[in-house]
């Protein structure tokens, strides 16, 4: 198991979709929501506990305009954040 709190995601601008790869470092609930720069959610992709594990799923954003946004993976114990850049 790899011991680093990782959130990659590609490509970066992204249209319809994004990959992403998450390495969460510990059991217990882990969120993986979706702000736009007012600091408001904008989705939800994970939102229950999760197993120690590398994750990859594609994060579906066709009803999402384009722009800036921010990607935040937290867990019981550590945060880590992403923009994201989305052109239609």
């Amino acid at each position: 198991m790899n011991s680093k709190f990782i959130l990659k995601l590609s490509p970066n601008p992204a249209s319809d979709e994004c990959e992403a790869e998450i390495s969460v470092i510990e059991d217990g609930n882990t969120e993986l929501y979706m702000y736009n720069t007012n600091g408001e959610v904008v989705k939800r992709f994970i939102n229950k506990y999760l197993s120690a594990n590398l994750y990859k799923m594609t994060l579906d954003m066709r009803n999402i305009s384009s722009g800036f946004y921010f990607l935040v993976l937290n867990t019981n114990s550590m945060v880590k954040l992403s923009w994201l850049c989305l052109l239609k």
